[in-house]
C-alpha cells in the first residue's frame, strides 16, 4: 500500500509535505470505495449505503486542485 508505506517510513525524500498521518479510518473510506467505468467513458464512483465517503471525496479534491493550475483570476483585490 503505497501511501501507508509513505506514513510509516518518515518523511519522503521531497520533503515533509508529501507525508500523511496514518489515519485507519481514512484508509478503510479509501479502500470501501468503488468506481466503474460508463457505456459513456466516464468514471462513475460509489460506495455501499452503510458507509460514508465525505474523507474520500475531500481528500481527492485536495489532491486535485493542488495538482490543478488556476484558470481564472481571483475574484476580489485588496487594496492596501
Amino acid at each position: 500500500m503505497w501511501l501507508r508505506a509513505r506514513t510509516t517510513d518518515g518523511p519522503s525524500p521531497s520533503g515533509p509535505s508529501s507525508t500523511y498521518p496514518y489515519d485507519p479510518d481514512l484508509f478503510a473510506e479509501l479502500n470501501v470505495e468503488r468506481y466503474e467505468l460508463s457505456k459513456a467513458g466516464r468514471t462513475l464512483f460509489n460506495h455501499a449505503e452503510s458507509v460514508h465517503d465525505d474523507r474520500f471525496w475531500s481528500l481527492a479534491l485536495t489532491v486535485h486542485a493542488s495538482e490543478t493550475p488556476p484558470t481564472s483570476r481571483p475574484m476580489a483585490q485588496t487594496t492596501g
